[in-house]
């Protein structure tokens, strides 16, 4: 597979669906704590059927298994939601009280206009949107 035997490796994240042609030993023998981590809208994935929320599962194959984990823009807090806490965490990370978040996604998750840097424009958007006033960040457009 592609990531195959690459140690080093313990998350691989996507920004979409799953890929079409999607081979079962593409991450095999990765780190045991491997993950792969996709936004709460994506399809495939294992993803459970119904869908009751649920932030992990497991996506199993004949010969290997990846644990699947869920994450959503904005949930910088990584508390499964998108709510005041991570507005209160982004203001404090602006002001330089805190230099990282608890979602370890948290560069791409929290970048939520696409200019590549968590800085006001994302802490304005992210009000908007707890306000109402939005409905999706620019970066889900």
């Amino acid at each position: 597979g592609a990531f195959e035997d690459c140690t080093e490796l313990s998350n691989a994240v996507f920004l979409g669906s799953q890929p079409k042609i999607f081979y079962a030993n593409v991450f095999n023998n990765t780190n045991s704590s491997f993950k792969i981590t996709v936004l709460h809208d994506a399809i495939g994935f294992g993803k459970p059927s119904p869908y009751n929320n649920e932030t992990t599962w497991t996506w199993s194959f004949p010969y290997n298994s990846y644990t699947v984990v869920m994450t959503m823009y904005g949930d910088i807090n990584n508390d499964g939601r998108f709510d005041t806490g991570d507005c209160v965490l982004m203001r404090a990370f602006i002001l330089g009280k805190v230099t990282e978040f608890p979602n370890k996604n948290w560069r791409l998750i929290g970048d939520l206009n696409s200019d590549s840097v968590l800085d006001t424009g994302d802490y304005l958007a992210m009000i908007a949107r707890f306000l109402g006033k939005i409905t999706k960040f620019p970066v889900e457009s």
